[in-house]
């Protein structure tokens, strides 16, 4: 017999010889059985207990998996690329400082503080078109309109080039105006503080044009994304409904319709320097409707 069945035999005998059965009527032999499980249940309990609070016994790491080899011609083109880019990044913040410092008297070092605060908001993991890429797009396409129509006042306006630096520094124009005049208005003046404003808030494009030519030229400069070839639109495209992933397909495509139907029921195009895009720009836009499932529209 084991000491488990002893132990409740003995409890048996006990119930018995003192009675204990009477007050509940019970025979003693249930009474026994029910006072073993009783025990064992808590004995299982503090087991559990114990395993529940235990440390975990330190396991053996799983074997490094080995990586397949990169072939050495992807290797040696994604450092060029990240070359590239650091090159071409280190070439618009000199550019900026310079802008900065020459032509608006700003100091170097607060220039270079003023960069890094520019170059994490165009960095952050939400922009997918609205990065630095579509600043130095419109800035190479300044510096062409300077060599094309060296004439052009407006091109070597320092507010202009500066506008184009903030002017999408936040999502919304209002927001890339107030972090502008924040960052600047220590150490320029009114006029420039002004100027600058005023430029960046005309790239809201769902407001009229006012047709001041400093504000046609930075809206067109913006808006020549449109007129871009089929692939280099398409990855625009992509790259905005990207930014705005967070908002459900239906409103995101009531919104993005709302803005090209706008932008296509005016002349898209008010400069002589981008008047030729018009029709590139309407195909494009024509095309984008389609997908959205919008109407066509001349």
């Amino acid at each position: 017999m084991s000491n488990k069945s002893r132990f409740q035999a003995e409890l048996e005998n006990l119930i018995n010889s003192l009675s204990m059965e009477n007050g509940s009527n019970t025979p003693d032999y249930i009474l026994a059985r029910y006072l073993v499980a009783c025990l064992d249940a808590y004995n299982n309990a503090l087991t559990e207990r114990d395993q529940w609070y235990a440390p975990e016994e330190p396991q053996e790491p799983p074997p490094p998996q080995e990586m397949p080899a990169l072939p050495e011609k992807f290797i040696k083109d994604k450092v060029s690329e990240l070359k590239a880019e650091m090159a071409k990044l280190s070439s618009s913040k000199q550019r900026f400082v310079d802008l900065c410092n020459i032509k608006i008297g700003i100091p170097g070092k607060i220039a270079m503080v003023i960069w890094k605060r520019l170059l994490k908001r165009y960095s952050q993991p939400n922009r997918y078109y609205h990065t630095f890429k579509h600043v130095e797009a419109m800035l190479v396409q300044l510096d062409d309109l300077d060599i094309r129509y060296p004439g052009i006042h407006d091109v070597r306006d320092p507010a202009l080039e500066l506008a184009i630096w903030f002017h999408d520094a936040e999502e919304k124009e209002w927001d890339s105006c107030r972090f502008f005049v924040g960052m600047m208005k220590k150490f320029v003046g009114q006029k420039l503080l002004h100027t600058v404003g005023r430029l960046i808030l005309a790239t809201e494009h769902t407001k009229e044009r006012n047709g001041v030519d400093d504000e046609d030229l930075i809206i067109d400069l913006d808006l020549s994304i449109l007129g871009s070839e089929p692939g280099e639109y398409k990855n625009y495209r992509e790259g905005i409904r990207r930014e705005y992933a967070e908002v459900p397909d239906a409103d995101f495509v009531a919104g993005r319709r709302k803005v090209l139907e706008h932008l296509m029921s005016r002349k898209i195009y008010n400069t002589p320097y981008f008047t030729h895009l018009e029709e590139r720009a309407r195909i494009n836009m024509r095309g984008e409707l389609e997908l959205l499932g919008g109407e066509k529209k001349a």
